[in-house]
């Protein structure tokens, strides 16, 4: 910068007749060393340091009206004004036998002006102090304004952010909803398929079997024949039935949730000796079918893992009822485990699908246990009351 470099040049020449008038006095005449050292102080420290001071504080100034910091720019131009008539007051020492001092002095600045050179000093120092303090509290109230700023745009973004995991797990959830549907619905289809396919023609060929039994003579070797097919075809359709029920019990939609679950505990874990008790808490209701479709599941899952793990003999159903939400509590005093555990695949799909159904209508679900203390799964669904259906209007 042109107007910096004149500066500094003019700085450095200065300072050179001022060491160059020194070395002449102290070699020409007697100096008293506390004032020739004053002075000295005076022209080589204080007046370079105050005027650089000062230029830079303009500069800085400047920089700030270029940036449209009205208030900054002002107070850094008194700081700068202060500064410079500081560092020419520091001219004024007390006098001495050198150049300038002879003739610029204290004394001389008080005989001419009648007041001390001290005293605008002291007024200058004010000023540099005001200045400087009102700049720093300009800055600081625009680091203020900035971080208020930063703040308040990051908090739009967590806002922002926020509001597409919501959408996006609004929309997980609504993905997970149709697939438990869609799934529930291709296990009904195939179920119908079954029923009424598959059975009809194991029906068929039984009494195709019973008719031969009649036509075909009475040999030992075909009567045996014709009677272990009869066999087998009972068996074939005793097992087409469980596979039907497995896939989606007609009892579900026909009767409801409750009657659905005694059915499923008399016949397939009471024989394996688990005894499975149901209570009821409130008025039971039919609710919207997915509902009843995901109790079912979880109560399906939780009770075939107790068989399966638990080591108990004994498990506890509670089915609430109230005005807003359904909770299924399924409960045992086996072995348990510890919920934290990390299961290697496929242990732990169970629980896994389970938390995704009661997920996908909005529900929570929580797993309490403990090695040795056993375990509790409870799925709180929310049913709004427009979803629930009296009994008449299901029967009608």
């Amino acid at each position: 910068m042109p107007v910096a470099a004149l500066g500094v040049g003019i700085l450095a020449l200065y300072i050179l007749v001022i060491v160059f008038n020194a070395l002449v006095a102290y070699r020409v005449g007697q100096v008293i060393w506390l004032r020739f050292t004053d002075a000295l102080i005076r022209y080589l420290l204080a007046v370079p340091g105050a005027l650089l001071a000062a230029q830079g504080l303009h500069f800085q100034a400047l920089s700030a009206k270029s940036e449209n910091r009205r208030s900054l720019a002002i107070s850094l131009q008194w700081a700068a004004l202060g500064f410079g008539i500081y560092g020419l007051t520091q001219v004024f020492v007390n006098k001495v036998d050198m150049f300038p001092a002879r003739w610029i002095s204290a004394d001389a600045f008080l005989a001419a002006t009648g007041v001390p050179v001290q005293a605008i000093r002291a007024v200058m120092a004010v000023v540099v102090l005001v200045g400087m303090i009102r700049a720093t509290q300009v800055v600081e109230a625009e680091r203020q304004k900035q971080l208020l700023a930063a703040q308040q745009a990051r908090l739009e973004a967590m806002e922002q952010i926020q509001v597409e995991l919501t959408k996006r797990e609004a929309l997980r959830r609504e993905l997970l909803r149709h697939t438990v549907q869609a799934q529930e619905d291709e296990r009904a289809r195939i179920a119908r398929e079954l029923h009424d396919e598959t059975a009809q023609i194991l029906s068929a060929f039984t009494l195709d079997l019973a008719t031969l039994q009649n036509v075909l003579p009475d040999h030992p070797d075909v009567r045996l024949l014709l009677d272990r097919l009869q066999t087998n075809s009972r068996q074939m359709s005793q097992g087409l039935y469980h596979l039907v029920h497995d896939l989606r019990p007609s009892q579900l939609d026909d009767l409801g949730l409750v009657p659905t679950l005694n059915y499923l505990f008399e016949r397939d874990f009471f024989p394996k000796g688990l005894n499975v008790f149901l209570e009821v808490q409130g008025e039971a209701r039919r609710v919207d079918p997915i509902l009843e479709t995901v109790f079912f599941r979880v109560a399906q899952e939780a009770v075939t893992n107790i068989a399966r793990h638990a080591k108990t003999k004994k498990a506890q159903i509670q089915l609430v009822y109230a005005p807003e939400r359904i909770t299924l509590k399924v409960s045992d005093n086996g072995v348990g485990f510890d919920p934290s555990e990390t299961f290697n695949p496929p242990r732990g799909w169970g629980l896994a699908g389970m938390r995704e159904r009661v997920e996908a209508v909005g529900g929570q679900m929580r797993i309490k246990s403990a090695p040795g203390e056993g375990t509790t799964i409870e799925a709180i669904v929310p049913t709004p009351e427009q979803l629930a259906l009296p009994d008449e209007e299901m029967q009608a």
